[in-house]
């Protein structure tokens, strides 16, 4: 559980991406969600960021100390 109370965000839809060709390859040039519905707390990714941002949450937390 976190602080806003509820243990879920969950978010459905349909990525759309933009392609653009350049010479042999192509490349993205944008990428954006259609939004179907979503469900629980919004919430939960300010709660996300600001963990990840002191160290303590995510793939930040996961890594091996490298000095």
């Amino acid at each position: 559980m976190n602080p806003t109370g509820a243990a879920t965000w969950t978010v459905a839809g349909q990525y759309v991406v933009d392609l653009e060709r350049h010479g042999d390859a192509w490349r993205i040039s944008g990428i954006t969600l259609r939004l179907a519905y979503e469900e629980g707390d919004r919430a939960l990714a300010e709660v996300a960021m600001k963990r990840v941002a002191a160290g303590s949450g995510g793939r930040v937390a996961a890594q091996p100390n490298r000095t």
